[in-house]
């Protein structure tokens, strides 16, 4: 199970209106727990009402496309109370990949919140939207439907607001987007991918969950599985003519655990929402989108920038050396069809959030000098809505494959359900006690052939 901490991909709207300096590149942020202590510095962080939060978002300089994602925000905020029963503090501490009570599905909150938004949200957000005009003397209208797009699309709800300050909101007026659709087009590709991730999320979560409750039995199988693969491979070495002594049997069986340790897995990331795509011929990112990996990259490398020195600080961090060797993990796979960019592309930004959100609480300054790559200037995209519709097809197939391959309903069953459990735990005794005998037997068969070859074996 990993241990290192995991930091949230969620940062609330009252620690947005309490950053002591929004406008800078480079800003400390006390922790989140002095916030927290601190009653004098920290308003309640419960819901804000929407005029209030506009008047502190102008108050904290905060530009107009940033007090507009603060709306969304607050109104993802809502949501997640109203139908889920989380505060902005416990959306944070829990992240927006919800997990249900059986632990065999999850909600994906921005998904969710989407699904919703024009329905129940979107007249509160066009009113906050037209205060914000006012208060700054914007003119022209703003698609809001552009705008909701995008934010989402690019998953900025996750970030700390201040972070989001090279984003203009004339992007977004509605003589600029006459037709919606390459926003459109971005978050439905980004709603796929977030899926995707949130069920790989789900897969993890539950074999963590089933390894820390059965983790004493599951080394004993995996220890006499391995012993026994090997003394598996003993007994044909002692079957071999060309071995005459027990020097030869021990020395060729030296070489072959030799040979094993040298060839290991070569890796088996958290992340690892690319190993399980379709093979197809290697091919060159869409658009721009290339060079938006990039940009993401390396703006994640520059917020790791502890890993990079070999000091005693990055044993502090640990939390920094494991996101940068799952972002390399990403970055540097082949892109093998049209959805493995923008696979790659999400996942990149969710954890440079987790690693923004990370050095924010823990008081670490931040670099947002690379937050161009998620702009949507000149992005352009290449696939129509059948490939959507066929890849999303193909993703659903894939997800459902993973889930069996891990045995995800059945492992959240015996998480969830003590009387399943302990019937489990006897079930894996059994196996346990049945690698015993086939280990005991194999042995007993190499030593009868050692013996057959005129061989008395010293042990």
């Amino acid at each position: 199970m990993n241990e290192i901490k995991k930091a949230s991909d969620y940062y609330p709207v009252f620690l947005d209106l309490n950053d002591p300096d929004p406008g800078s590149e480079v800003k400390p942020l006390a922790t989140l727990n002095s916030f927290l202590a601190n009653s004098a510095a920290l308003d309640n962080p419960e819901l804000i009402n929407m005029d209030e939060l506009i008047r502190r978002g102008i108050k904290s300089n905060y530009t107009p496309f940033q007090c507009m994602v603060l709306l969304v925000k607050n109104a993802m905020e809502g949501h997640a109370f109203m139908f889920h029963g989380l505060l902005p503090a416990e959306l944070m501490e829990k992240g927006t990949i919800l997990l249900g009570n059986d632990t065999e599905t999850c909600n994906v909150l921005p998904l969710d919140f989407y699904d919703n938004f024009f329905a129940i949200y979107a007249d509160g957000i066009r009113r906050g939207m037209a205060m914000i005009a006012r208060e700054f003397n914007i003119h022209e209208e703003i698609s809001l439907d552009a705008l909701i797009c995008f934010i989402l699309g690019n998953q900025l709800q996750k970030f700390p607001v201040s972070a989001l300050d090279i984003f203009d909101h004339s992007a977004f007026f509605t003589s600029r987007n006459n037709t919606p659709r390459e926003e459109n087009f971005f978050y439905k590709i980004s709603g796929i991918v977030q899926q995707v991730i949130g069920e790989i999320f789900l897969i993890e979560t539950v074999n963590d969950l089933y390894e820390a409750k059965f983790k004493e039995m599951i080394h004993g199988i995996v220890s006499r599985e391995q012993v026994l693969a090997r003394v598996s491979a003993k007994l044909v070495m002692a079957n071999d003519p060309a071995i005459r002594t027990e020097q030869d049997l021990e020395k060729t069986y030296f070489d072959y655990i030799v040979t094993a340790a040298m060839n290991p897995e070569l890796r088996k990331g958290t992340i690892r929402v690319l190993s399980f795509l379709f093979n197809s011929p290697k091919m060159t990112p869409p658009g721009n989108l290339g060079a938006k990996i990039k940009s993401l990259y390396r703006s994640i490398s520059k917020n790791c920038r502890e890993t990079h020195t070999v000091t005693e600080q990055e044993l502090r961090h640990p939390f920094l050396d494991q996101s940068f060797m799952d972002a390399s993990l990403i970055y540097n796979d082949h892109a093998l069809n049209k959805m493995d960019p923008f696979v790659q592309y999400f996942s990149l930004i969710d954890i440079l959030a987790r690693i923004v959100n990370y050095r924010k609480t823990e008081n670490l300054p931040v670099v947002f000098s690379d937050f161009t790559a998620m702009s949507n200037d000149s992005f352009n995209q290449s696939l129509t809505d059948e490939d959507v519709q066929n890849i999303k097809t193909q993703f659903d197939k894939k997800v459902t494959g993973l889930r069996q391959v891990n045995f995800t309903e059945s492992k959240a069953k015996h998480v969830r359900d003590e009387d399943l459990g302990k019937v489990h735990h006897d079930y894996l005794q059994l196996q346990i006690d049945y690698l015993d005998e086939q280990i005991r037997e194999i042995l007993a068969k190499i030593k009868n052939i050692m013996y057959d070859k005129g061989i008395k074996p010293s042990s």
